[in-house]
């Protein structure tokens, strides 16, 4: 500071010199050192006052930054008063002498060391010509001998400073330009646990001039810049908030990075989701995934399950190399670490395939009566439901539901049928059902061979058949007789003789029922005779009618006539 006297001897005691900083502490670090106590100087004369001081460059982890630098001599309410605010000082005062600064024109990092271009100014001495650089700290208190020069080039390792001055001038020197140190980073907590509170702490060693910032990487993405200030701090960390953080520290020698910090919150598993591959239509043979994902810190383990049954403890997969319809069914997975576990929304894997074997049933079982009503019905295993075609022999009654139904059967519906089920996947033909329909034996025909008229002495056959199911017993009565006389579908009569004559009667016989026929067999000569007799006998009945007719109409025309004659006497007599 500089300082013209008005009287003509002035002796100055200097007891306090201040500097105002950003913050205050008392420490042993701090003090300041006058090169004089007593200055004594002429009225009119110009005093110059210089002194050096000296305070720690951090405390309790915080960087200490000089605001301003001031000078007094009265202390008011414990607060220094400034001498250029002082009245008795004004127009006298001169604080334009600072000291100096360095400023750089150019610095990068080259390997492990910095490399600046610097120029080192002041205002007290504008026409110096040989300026100190010191470089700290180093193993003395030097200049260095080859940089006198106002502009100067020098190598820094991280953690070294460079100050200059006026040579001569020791107390002119500028405030140190550190090389800059990497910061790191320190964390309240070794594991995070999802919903801790957490504070990381950006740790610079060497003072920098525009604070901290902190910055995220997630995956492969870009740093980005996120805030500023020493401290990072979450209320309640969450998973999203896993990433890569660091914490960047600048002066004007250029900016350094922390090593990574990785935030690794640890939580249970969340976010449980089950896929299926192939996703749509799983056919009988094709390989199937089952995936179970989960958002987990460590990572999960899984728990396979089938309904309520556990399938096996394994990875996020499930594979099936070939499918078979048994392995139908609902699935889920549970994922689970040392935190918790989840388990997933069931899946339903619906396993399609070929009909199986084809089963043809018929209903009634046993026999089959006509008139009954029939059903056949068709049985496949299928995955979609098989559809069904019906044959009869070689013909193809056509495509229906699985049962094929006749509601009266009738005889000429017999046969051989089967059936063929049949999806998008393949088809299946079952085996043949013979159907026999059982009935009454339809009217017996008979016939007579040669013929129903037979010569006496020679022989006839007799034949009946009926349509039967089953097959017809046959039972031969002639004339009125209850019991049968012979068996069998052919009766023989051998020399036939007159009592031979008669009304056969032929009955057809199965556990349905029975019916009958009749034919009548005659001699032939005796038919002859006896119907020449027959015909002269029918004549004279008629004639004999025809007679008693005759008579009858006369004797009833008689009487009448009588009656008349009668009854018109009586009225001439009453009219006379």
């Amino acid at each position: 500071m500089s300082w013209t006297a008005k009287n003509d001897i002035v002796i100055l005691v200097i007891s306090l010199f201040g500097f105002q900083v950003s913050q205050s502490w008392e420490s042993h670090e701090w003090g300041g050192t006058f090169t004089q106590e007593t200055i004594c100087g002429l009225t009119g004369t110009t005093v110059t006052l210089t002194c050096s001081i000296r305070y720690p460059q951090r405390h309790d982890g915080q960087i200490i930054k000089v605001i301003k630098g001031l000078w007094y001599t009265k202390v008011s309410n414990r607060q220094p008063q400034d001498l250029t605010m002082d009245p008795r000082y004004s127009g006298r005062l001169d604080q334009n002498c600072q000291a100096a600064r360095v400023q750089v024109i150019k610095a990068e990092e080259r390997g492990s060391y910095t490399f600046a271009s610097l120029s080192c100014h002041t205002s007290c001495s504008p026409a110096v010509s040989s300026w100190c650089w010191k470089r700290k700290p180093s193993r003395n208190d030097d200049c260095l001998t080859d940089h006198w020069t106002k502009e100067s080039e020098v190598y820094l390792l991280p953690g070294q400073y460079i100050t200059c001055a006026v040579e001569g001038y020791p107390l002119s020197a500028s405030p140190p330009l550190y090389a800059l140190e990497a910061p790191r980073v320190l964390s309240t907590k070794n594991e995070i646990m999802e919903g801790d509170s957490l504070t990381l702490t950006c740790r610079a060693d060497t003072p920098t001039s525009s604070g901290h910032r902190w910055c995220k990487k997630t995956g492969t993405s870009d740093w980005e810049v996120m805030s500023y200030g020493e401290y990072l701090f979450f209320s309640s960390i969450q998973s999203s908030d896993l990433a890569v953080y660091c914490c960047v520290v600048e002066n004007d020698l250029g900016q350094k990075m922390s090593q990574p910090f990785i935030i690794d919150v640890k939580y249970a598993p969340k976010y449980l989701y089950l896929r299926v591959d192939p996703l749509n239509v799983i056919a009988e043979g094709n390989q199937v995934k089952l995936t179970c994902s989960s958002d987990a810190n460590p990572a999960a383990s899984f728990t396979w399950y089938k309904g309520q049954t556990r399938i096996r403890s394994s990875g996020r997969n499930y594979v099936f190399n070939s499918i078979r319809p048994e392995d139908s069914g609902s699935f889920y997975c549970k994922a689970h670490n040392k935190h918790g576990d989840v388990t997933s929304v069931p899946v339903f894997i619906d396993v399609q395939y070929a009909p199986r074997p084809c089963y043809l049933s018929v209903d009634p079982i046993e026999e089959i009566k006509e008139g009954n009503q029939v059903k056949l019905t068709c049985s496949s295993d299928a995955n979609p439901a098989a559809s069904f075609t019906w044959y009869k022999g070689q013909t193809m009654l056509g495509s229906s539901e699985r049962n094929y139904v006749f509601n009266s059967i009738r005889p000429e519906d017999s046969g051989s049928f089967y059936c063929k089920a049949h999806n998008k996947y393949g088809d299946v033909t079952s085996d043949q059902v013979d159907i026999d329909i059982q009935y009454v034996p339809r009217i017996p025909s008979i016939s007579a061979i040669p013929s129903s008229n037979v010569r006496m002495g020679s022989s006839v056959n007799l034949t009946c058949s009926s349509d039967a199911n089953p097959a017809a017993s046959y039972f031969w009565f002639k004339d009125n007789e209850e019991s049968p006389n012979s068996t069998g579908a052919v009766l023989n009569i051998i020399n036939f003789q007159l009592h031979n004559e008669g009304a056969y009667h032929c009955e057809a016989r199965n556990f349905k029922g029975s019916q009958r026929a009749t034919l009548l067999v005659q001699a032939e000569n005796f038919r002859s005779w006896s119907q020449g007799a027959a015909v002269a006998v029918r004549c004279g009945t008629v004639g004999i009618v025809l007679i008693l007719l005759l008579v009858t109409v006369l004797l009833f025309w008689k009487k009448t006539t009588s009656k008349g004659r009668m009854h018109l006497s009586q009225v001439r007599q009453k009219m006379y």
